[in-house]
């Protein structure tokens, strides 16, 4: 509407002044070169005017004429870009279905037709993480540092290819440092915990998961299925507490020290044998047998073990064999539903004599879960003690012995199997750490109820 307004007033100023010119012709007089040209001024107007309208006609043409070139590499220009745009997604999508194949072709054609760019070297970083080369990827996250919006894509970037080479130290540099940038990443801060675990920084990784406790951040650890924080404090803890004995001397003040630490552990989880151990040992050296002999009760409850219910008993040592029957059946009050308590009680009942008691409790054990080999090896001593000493038994049980399948508690590799009877905090044989986990607790009874097995506890 303003153009067709704008054009009418136009038409009109022109017509307004060729009415104009027409009532007011004029003449003009033009002496040059000795001729004498006489016209009407509306000629010389019209005149001046079709030659300004000509000198501008060519001089967009000309303008025109030198341009084509500058066009066609305009034109040319967005053509790459065009159909590098169409490469990056290519890219892209060949990423998402894992086909490293035709992601490295769009990494070439994207490269040719944008050339270095920071969506290219993401490209490309992302499609040689894909293909297993970490030195390429590290090159082009490198690369992208020099750029401020992808700063932290690459700081988490060098940071995965660091774990991946096992480069732990500069791993941590890394997440300390993606941690800074944004902390509210949900995995980051539990990439930062697992690597000052790895890297043997106990008093950092504490004052971490403290942070986060005071913060009420937890919630970004409870979203992992395989992340326990009450556990993960325990471990932290006992760490600090078995380097502060490993680093210090071997002194009352040291033991102490460490016991407070590790007993602070056992809080978080009373069913952390390793801890447990340590705690029950070192309670003893300090002479704080009530202590030591509180805390083995206390495991019981969720993870008995039967090598520190022999422990248990030793703490007793200066009693007589019948009365540790009686401490004995005290951690089969604490968990009935457990078969290692009933082995306990078999133990103390083979040394006091009363083989009658031992053999009920390991024939109950083998009612619920077999014959296992500890349990048949405990009937080989039974039947040895008996009063009528059957030597058919006692082979019958020993054949059995060697013929059962294994059931003592064993620590094993999460990652590739391996066993062995004390625990660490790296697998021995593959290097990956945390997956050393307890094997052996299939002693849950199920078939006698509580009831019952408490009648048979309280045996003569």
């Amino acid at each position: 509407m303003l153009r067709l307004l704008f054009f009418f007033i136009i038409i009109s100023a022109i017509s307004f002044l060729a009415s104009w010119f027409a009532d007011n012709r004029g003449l003009v007089f033009v002496d040059w070169l000795g001729y004498r040209i006489e016209t009407s001024m509306m000629f010389v107007v019209a005149s001046t005017s079709l030659a300004f309208v000509a000198l501008l006609a060519t001089i967009e043409l000309a303008l025109y004429i030198w341009n084509i070139p500058s066009r066609f590499r305009t034109r040319n220009k967005i053509h790459r870009y065009e159909k590098g745009l169409i490469s990056l997604t290519k890219g892209f999508t060949a990423l998402a279905i894992s086909d490293e194949k035709r992601a490295k072709q769009a990494v070439r054609e994207s490269k040719n037709l944008l050339g270095v760019r920071p969506i290219t070297h993401i490209l490309a970083a992302e499609t040689a993480q894909l293909g297993g080369d970490t030195d390429e990827a590290r090159k082009h996250f490198a690369a992208l540092l020099e750029y401020k919006p992808t700063e932290f894509i690459a700081v988490r970037g060098l940071l995965e290819s660091a774990r991946k080479s096992g480069n732990i130290p500069k791993a941590l540099q890394y997440a300390e440092k993606a941690y800074r940038m944004r902390p509210d990443m949900e995995d980051i801060p539990y990439i930062l915990l697992t690597l000052y675990e790895q890297a043997g920084k106990w008093d950092e990784a504490h004052l971490f998961l403290e942070k986060y406790s005071s913060r009420n951040w937890i919630p970004f650890f409870k979203k992992r299925a395989d992340f326990d924080v009450k556990k993960q404090k325990s471990l932290v803890l006992f760490m600090r507490g078995k380097e502060f004995i490993e680093n210090g001397e071997d002194r009352e003040s040291t033991w102490l020290k460490s016991y407070d630490i590790i007993s602070r552990s056992l809080k978080y989880d009373p069913g952390f044998i390793p801890a447990a151990e340590a705690a029950v040992d070192l309670a003893l050296k300090l002479g704080m047998k009530r202590k030591a002999i509180s805390t083995v009760e206390r495991m019981w409850k969720t993870a008995p073990y039967y090598k520190m219910g022999l422990s248990y008993l030793e703490m007793f040592a200066s009693e007589k064999e019948a009365k540790k029957i009686k401490r004995a059946k005290k951690l089969l009050s604490i968990n009935p539903k457990s078969v290692e308590s009933h082995k306990v009680v078999a133990n103390a009942a083979m040394k006091a004599g009363d083989t009658t008691l031992a053999r009920n409790h390991i024939k109950l054990a083998i009612t619920e879960v077999g014959e296992t080999r500890s349990l048949c090896n405990m009937m080989v001593e039974v039947e040895k003690l008996s009063d009528e000493g059957d030597e058919q038994l006692v082979h019958k049980w020993a054949v059995k012995a060697k013929q059962a399948p294994r059931d003592d508690f064993m620590w094993r590799c999460g990652e590739c199997g391996h066993k062995t009877e004390l625990w660490n905090i790296k697998c021995e044989e593959c290097d990956s750490f945390g997956s050393v986990k307890m094997t052996g607790f299939r002693s849950e009874f199920k078939k006698l109820p509580k009831k019952e097995m408490l009648a048979l506890g309280q045996e003569n």
